[in-house]
């Protein structure tokens, strides 16, 4: 008789605490349900207010920018009256926000479109080329230097660090999938990089941080004629007479795992400062790199008077002085590395930068590693982060 009173007694206890677990779900989901979804992630409200102005602009395409450079605008408020998307009010229920986007037009066929939404000290779309404009300006010591008409970053251990995440499709097993055609075997999700400057125009030049193990090449193999041998040519390109080292570095996108197609989206055409420099050339100003220039490039490498006027050091003053890689945020690399700049004394020689930071002239037919430098356009947002390497600026393409 206890027995069957202790298993009743059991049984109600479990019974009693089944109907507190399940009303315990019912009060959740009729809270879930009064308060409606969750709050859309800001950039997930940038996507949405995106595609509502491709949809508009694609039904009312007289409201295109016309020439290319042009930009149209149009306001959340006119997306929501046309039905185009729900108001913001409901992606954001506790915050008060409001947004435009902004469409360039490209290329003859092409259009940009970049939403900016603004909920108050919350959250702001911002460019990063503001973020780096909005960093003061030093005199002494590691930071960014007024130089020129440029901004540029010097010194041992300057915040110029950046993360560029890519947006990449994966496979099954999760791994990035690659390019169909790319003759790359893998792809990195992201990429380190460090700000070199921001010009006049606001483009932001970035030199990726450490080669991949992918990225090694000789400079040139040509026949030189100087050197009755395979010593090869130390003219960079961009004619009919192209060295290795400029067909490698133009297709990169294909080949190195540092880059992504993704990114060409974001990238600024430039000039490239490809004229040849004399070892004994105590210049920093880039007038005779930049004597000749290779016009409306989207990648290229570094020329040598931006890695000597890196270095905080004032006894770098010529083309091969050691003390060139002291205080100097570029001679970190753990591996030797190309420059685009020849040496002007012969036919053959590169100035290469060892992995002790130390410059060399180098036979082009030598090899090294080789650190892509790009231009971001003034399309690419800021995330977060302060540039430095534990919290570097994150970027997403």
């Amino acid at each position: 008789m206890n027995l069957l009173k202790k298993i009743w007694n059991d049984f109600r206890m479990v019974a009693i605490l089944g109907i507190i677990f399940i009303g315990l779900i019912v009060l959740l989901l009729l809270f879930a349900l009064i308060k409606g979804p969750a709050d859309k992630s800001y950039q997930n409200i940038e996507n949405i207010m995106k595609q509502a102005a491709s949809k508009y602009y694609e039904d009312n395409k007289g409201l295109l920018p016309v020439n290319i450079g042009d930009v149209s605008n149009v306001n959340s408020d006119a997306l929501v009256a046309a039905k185009y998307m729900e108001p913001l009010t409901k992606y954001r229920k506790s915050e008060t926000c409001n947004g435009h986007v902004e469409v360039e037009k490209t290329s003859d066929t092409e259009y940009f479109y970049q939403a900016y939404l603004d909920c108050g000290e919350n959250y702001k779309t911002e460019k990063f080329s503001n973020v780096i404009n909005e960093i003061p300006i030093v005199t002494t010591g590691d930071g960014l230097y007024q130089i020129g008409n440029e901004k540029v970053f010097r010194g041992q251990l300057p915040n110029n660090y950046v993360q560029i995440n890519y947006n990449l499709e994966t496979n099954a097993n999760g791994d990035a999938k690659v390019d169909s055609g790319s003759k790359k075997q893998s792809q990195n999700n992201s990429s380190l990089w460090r700000i070199l400057k921001i010009d006049s125009n606001d483009l932001v030049y970035l030199i990726l941080d450490t080669p991949s193990t992918d990225d090694y090449t000789l400079w040139d193999d040509s026949y030189n004629v100087e050197r009755e041998n395979n010593y090869g040519i130390n003219e960079y390109g961009g004619t009919n007479k192209n060295s290795k080292i400029y067909t490698y570095v133009n297709d990169a996108f294909d080949t190195s795992s540092s880059l992504h197609t993704s990114l060409k989206e974001y990238l600024a055409s430039f000039d490239l400062c490809t004229g040849k420099r004399a070892k004994d050339n105590t210049t920093k100003n880039g007038i005779s790199e930049c004597n000749i220039k290779l016009k409306n490039q989207i990648i290229g490498l570094l020329p040598l008077y931006e890695y000597m006027r890196a270095s905080l050091d004032e006894s770098c003053i010529s083309s091969l002085d050691a003390q060139c890689q002291n205080y100097n945020y570029l001679a970190s690399s753990k591996e030797s590395w190309w420059t685009i700049t020849a040496s002007s004394s012969n036919t053959y020689y590169v100035y290469k930068i060892n992995y002790n930071g130390k410059i060399s002239e180098e036979a082009a037919a030598g090899r090294a590693s080789v650190r892509y430098v790009v231009a971001l356009n003034k399309h690419v947002l800021y995330s977060k982060g302060d540039g430095s390497k534990d919290n570097p600026y994150i970027l997403s393409v």
